[in-house]
């Protein structure tokens, strides 16, 4: 069973731990200060097979934008439908 992951700290020594973690399949959310992860670590994480996205009004509030097709940015009800099609959730802070 797929488990979302949600990602809230920076990229850092604990990203090795953390993506170690995420099985292909898996969902992983970026956001607060994990968004910056989206630069450094979206294709490691692309390369495990995950389906990778990233909340919207983190992203811009740290200067970001993303463009890559791989990546989606969702609103605060893209949210809400990810936790809902999961039933497993893990945080990451």
């Amino acid at each position: 069973m797929a488990v979302l992951h949600l990602i809230f700290c920076s990229p850092g020594q604990e990203w090795d731990a953390i993506v170690e973690r995420i099985a292909p399949g898996d969902s992983v959310l970026l956001l607060a200060d994990g968004v910056l992860g989206v630069r450094r670590e979206a294709e490691r994480l692309l390369a495990r097979g995950v389906r990778l996205n990233v909340l919207e009004a983190d992203l811009r509030a740290r200067g970001f934008g993303s463009d890559h097709p791989m990546i989606r940015v969702i609103d605060f009800d893209g949210f809400v439908d990810l936790t809902v099609a999961h039933r497993r959730i893990l945080s990451w802070k």
